[in-house]
């Protein structure tokens, strides 16, 4: 990518990051929003992906193959500061199912809370 990933913020502690699937940007994710919207929920954090909403295309040739790869770099570029325990199985995973699903969440499951 030339230049930094286009990222929306809300709310703040512990970090959620949300990517959107292939054919849409971030704003689309905005609808669940108000699902983790109580005080003290965490932050969520909305990249678009390479080429979609305000996040420059790839370089050269790059197309949705190489998107997995580089959604993580976003994130690390857009200092999201998002802690990854084990970012290599992340990867291998985000490359394995990428064809194969619309969208991703991702959390650190001994952080994740569910209900009020």
């Amino acid at each position: 990518m030339s230049g930094p990933p286009n990222v929306g913020r809300k709310g703040d502690g512990l970090p959620l990051v949300a990517i959107h699937g292939n054919g849409v940007d971030h704003p689309l994710l905005l609808a669940l929003d108000d699902c983790p919207a109580e005080p003290g929920c965490g932050e969520r954090i909305y990249l678009d992906l390479p080429g979609f909403g305000g996040t420059p295309p790839l370089d050269g040739t790059g197309g949705l193959p190489a998107l997995p790869m580089c959604d993580l770099r976003g994130a690390r570029r857009s200092r999201a500061n998002v802690h990854l325990e084990q970012p290599d199985i992340v990867h291998a995973l985000l490359r394995e199912w990428s064809g194969r699903v619309r969208s991703t969440i991702g959390g650190d499951p001994g952080e994740v809370r569910f209900g009020v």
